[in-house]
């Protein structure tokens, strides 16, 4: 959920139905299916106001997530094929279909599910390759990459005689705020 966002209601001419929702700071997206086309309402603003973009005609049951960079993902059915976009413009523009899975998806419900983690974009899924339905798992759909540390700076004195133990201390910051170790 968000914050500005306490109540909202979306209402149309047509049938909105398999909403899925994302938002990461002020960027607020609602992916749902609009009759028989994906479409998404995109905000910069929080919701306070919203706009309408057709991702996909002739779909069905997108699903929304905001990677670390602030991309926009969606998955959708077409076909029975399984797709996915990126918008790096918060929804207003979106990238050409990419396959994620072109079995048989099975269409009982939602057949996609995003998750954001440490920022990179995770889907799980069900389809038909065999019997039964199966679930399928895919690491990083989306992947941010990873921003390299600063180089360090180093204290300590210029000088030293031999055999004296001296204190020097290295401090560097990563970006993506993990650990950092060096070896010298």
């Amino acid at each position: 959920t968000h914050p500005m966002v306490t109540n909202l209601k979306i209402t149309d001419t047509a049938n909105l139905t398999f909403p899925s929702a994302a938002a990461n700071d002020n960027n607020v997206v609602i992916a749902c299916q609009k009759d028989a086309d994906v479409i998404v309402y995109y905000s910069e603003n929080g919701f306070s106001s919203k706009t309408e973009v057709t991702v996909e005609t002739g779909a069905s049951y997108p699903e929304v997530a905001i990677a670390g960079d602030g991309t926009v993902l969606i998955t959708y059915i077409k076909d029975g094929t399984m797709y996915f976009r990126t918008s790096d413009d918060s929804g207003a523009t979106w990238s050409s279909a990419a396959v994620v899975s072109d079995n048989q998806v099975n269409l009982n419900d939602q057949s996609a599910n995003l998750d954001t983690y440490k920022g990179n974009i995770d889907v799980v899924w069900e389809d038909i390759r065999g019997d039964n339905v199966d679930i399928y798992f895919e690491k990083n759909l989306y992947f941010v990459p990873n921003a390299e540390p600063g180089a360090p700076g180093i204290t300590g004195p210029n000088g030293g005689k031999k055999e004296t133990s001296y204190t020097f201390n290295f401090n560097s910051v990563d970006p993506d705020g993990h650990d950092v170790r060096y070896f010298i």
